[in-house]
């Protein structure tokens, strides 16, 4: 195993600390309040902010940062200049994680997010953007997720999500009229809990505030209050239905080991243990291999020849650093790449 030395991260940040990870194929600038500007733009590392400093691998490449730490404060972040198809970007600070990711990000267009202990996405461009939105909550005992897929946003749109309280989120869209879809998890000792529903309307220059039964999320309604015009005010509530009983996005059919399958990780994003399904449909040699964003092996976990079946492998991070990493999986003629989010 190749072993990748990186800062090693506290379960929890401290209040006073923020880190923005980020896309390292894209320029990214980081604004304080008065101006100063730390990033990655024309090819140039900037630490004008006053107590910032770059993470960077430490495996002897030459490799633009893939973050930033900080003094926790409210920050302007433009990302551009993409050179791949995904835009992610990670914030974490405190025991709350936020993360924005799109796909079909091109070299010209230019994404605008703000920090100020919640974080928001405007659009600039005239194409419509998908993006998401996701906020986790790490507590002592518990974590608590919420997902918002599918958001498009029109030219000037933006939206936001933040937590009035370590119990409640709230999705904030000033512009258009927006669909989305919601998942809400709830991970203890004990189990996992999730709730999802799908096509929620959100109308023009509105935020929803989700009020979840967090200990009982899977079996019980969601209480959602409607603020029309964003003005402080609630005009309506609604009762949304699990209509989620899966065990997570993107896992694939693996009720038949007819055909390889190598399932989306879940939980995911996690801390620090994931479970990934595969299917094999005759015996072959099997392997999964876990990477890091500069396609570093940080993990083998699985090696050896097996039989028709499905199979179920638990990957641990503990040892590693908050991130994006890959898993890969290798049976004769094939190959298949799956993304997971690891969150300290």
């Amino acid at each position: 195993m190749d072993k990748v030395n990186t800062k090693q991260y506290p379960f929890i940040l401290d209040e006073n600390e923020l880190e923005i990870n980020n896309t390292i194929s894209a320029s990214i600038q980081i604004r304080d309040n008065i101006g100063n500007l730390s990033g990655f733009y024309n090819n140039l590392i900037l630490l004008d902010i006053p107590g910032s400093t770059p993470l960077i691998v430490d495996n002897g490449s030459e490799t633009p940062p893939y973050g930033y730490s900080l003094p926790a404060d409210n920050y302007s972040v433009v990302l551009n200049e993409f050179a791949e198809d995904t835009v992610e970007t990670f914030f974490f600070t405190g025991n709350k994680s936020f993360v924005y990711e799109r796909s079909g990000a091109t070299q010209t267009q230019t994404d605008r997010l703000f920090f100020d202990g919640g974080v928001s996405v405007t659009n600039p461009d005239a194409q419509i953007k998908t993006v998401k939105l996701l906020n986790l909550i790490n507590e002592t005992t518990q974590e608590k997720l919420c997902v918002a897929r599918s958001l498009e946003l029109a030219q000037n749109d933006s939206v936001k999500i933040e937590n009035p309280d370590s119990n409640k989120i709230k999705l904030i869209s000033y512009g258009t009229a927006k669909d989305y879809d919601l998942e809400l998890n709830y991970v203890t000792e004990n189990g996992l809990g999730r709730f999802g529903d799908f096509g929620i309307q959100l109308t023009a220059n509105t935020s929803h505030t989700f009020v979840p039964n967090w200990t009982d999320i899977t079996n019980t309604d969601l209480m959602v209050l409607v603020d029309i015009g964003n003005d402080g005010i609630i005009d309506d509530t609604l009762s949304l239905i699990n209509q989620v009983t899966g065990i997570g996005e993107g896992q694939g059919s693996l009720l038949s080991p007819n055909s390889f399958n190598l399932a989306q990780n879940y939980p995911n994003p996690f801390n620090p243990t994931t479970i990934i399904n595969f299917s094999i449909p005759k015996t072959s040699l099997v392997t999964i291999k876990v990477y890091d964003v500069l396609g570093n092996e940080v993990a083998t976990l699985v090696n050896e020849e097996k039989v028709q079946g499905v199979y179920t492998v638990t990957f641990d991070a503990s040892t590693l650093s908050s991130g994006v990493y890959f898993y890969k999986i290798n049976s004769g003629n094939y190959s298949e790449v799956k993304k997971m989010v690891f969150i300290k």
